[in-house]
């Protein structure tokens, strides 16, 4: 393997390694805002995920970044 392609190798894990945390932090802010709403709402947990789902507010995954 040539020092070039080392180095893109590399940027490319970093770039992967950055994503992931990126999520995880988004995750956990998703699951604070989860449940702080949750609590304010006063519904069954099952009955406020599904709502959620089904009036788009509570997407599966983030959008991706358009590097």
């Amino acid at each position: 393997m040539t020092t070039r392609e080392q180095i893109e190798r590399a940027k490319c894990e970093i770039m992967i390694a950055a994503r992931v945390s990126e999520l995880r932090r988004l995750a956990e802010e998703t699951t604070e805002e989860f449940e702080r709403r949750l609590a304010a709402s006063g519904l069954p947990r099952e009955h406020f995920r599904l709502r959620a789902m089904l009036l788009g507010r509570l997407p599966m995954l983030p959008p991706q970044r358009k590097d």
